[in-house]
């Protein structure tokens, strides 16, 4: 029997199998509370990853295709998990994602990853929203989120502290640097290479 990817989740979820043309593919639909995403894993044979960034190939190869259908291309992971490799595929869109934009995003997306072939041995492919609390990692996605509240880790400690709550006030593409407005209402720039994760912080 192909392995599956193992996901908890506490929302609705939908399990069908589905043969194709490399192997029986178990197929998981799952609609949460943040995220809306569709995993497949695809049982090949087992060997090791190849060695070049392949999370930056499928972005390349994806983005086309993401794009006509209506989404735009988040992120795009591809990551040693406990039950195997994850190759997770982040869209988004106004006014967000559903389980309809990820099966539209997936039937998209598949022949071409196939085709192109650039992943050596088993992997789960995930098509996913990146929810609401989600990483920052470049400038497009900085620009995105200005004047909102943020969550900033950094590698070193300023005053004592490695991470901390503030409003993203703006970026400088050239220098590389991100502004924050703190909770004193000072301002702080700190370069990108300083921050070990940025990401947003959920309103409820």
């Amino acid at each position: 029997m192909p392995k599956t990817c193992d996901i908890l989740n506490k929302e609705k979820m939908i399990r069908r199998v589905k043969s194709g043309f490399r192997a029986n593919r178990s197929l998981r639909f799952i609609y949460g509370r943040f995220s809306s995403r569709k995993d497949r894993y695809y049982n090949k044979m087992e060997k090791k990853p190849k060695k070049k960034n392949i999370a930056e190939t499928v972005r390349e190869l994806v983005k086309d295709a993401v794009e006509e259908c209506g989404c735009t291309l988040w992120d795009v992971e591809y990551v040693k998990e406990p039950t195997g490799w994850n190759l997770a595929i982040y869209i988004d869109r106004e006014g967000g994602i559903s389980l309809t934009d990820c099966e539209m995003v997936n039937d998209a997306v598949e022949p071409i990853i196939d085709e192109a072939d650039p992943i050596e041995g088993s992997y789960c492919l995930e098509i996913s929203s990146p929810g609401l609390e989600r990483d920052l990692k470049n400038h497009e996605h900085i620009e995105a989120f200005l004047g909102t509240e943020v969550a900033v880790r950094l590698y070193t400690a300023i005053d004592g502290t490695k991470s901390f709550n503030a409003i993203l006030s703006s970026h400088d593409e050239e220098k590389d640097t991100v502004t924050f407005v703190m909770a004193d209402e000072k301002e702080l720039t700190l370069e990108r290479k300083a921050i070990a994760k940025l990401s947003t912080v959920a309103e409820f």
